[in-house]
């Protein structure tokens, strides 16, 4: 029996609370699978974010070297730890869609100190600092690696 049969018979005695929850929680461990399986210990150049999928990287000048992601999503589930991040760009993170309005937070925010950089492949270049810095570090400790 594969996961998609269980959630499926799970999911028919669930009330619409777990059901919301146990979908969350499907996509978050979906969302997970955005890591590389081997994480690069190199030192990094910048960051990378991808504005369609949240996925947010460590980006390598090495040729040799893949970037290393994690999902934004993560913030949707953990209020507190983002504060580290509004208090960064001296802007909250507001819903509906906390992810969205993240991503707008770093490419545009009202108090940024960066200019993103566009690259071909979709993803935007961002430098390595203080602002950037505290999304790494929120993300990281809410995937707990």
């Amino acid at each position: 029996m594969n996961l998609i049969s269980i959630l499926k018979r799970a999911s028919c005695r669930l009330s619409t609370f777990s059901k919301l929850t146990l979908s969350s929680t499907v996509l978050l461990l979906s969302a997970c699978g955005i890591s590389d399986l081997k994480p690069n210990f190199k030192e990094f150049s910048y960051y990378l974010l991808n504005p369609n999928t949240g996925a947010f990287c460590k980006g390598y000048d090495a040729k040799d070297s893949n970037k290393h992601c994690k999902s934004l999503i993560v913030t949707n589930f953990n209020h507190l730890k983002s504060k580290t991040i509004e208090s960064a760009y001296q802007q909250k993170i507001t819903e509906p869609n906390r992810v969205t309005s993240l991503i707008n937070i770093i490419l545009s925010g009202d108090n940024i100190t960066y200019t993103p950089t566009l690259l071909d492949d979709g993803y935007y270049k961002l430098p390595i600092n203080k602002q950037t810095n505290s999304v790494w570090t929120v993300v990281s400790q809410l995937t707990n690696t």
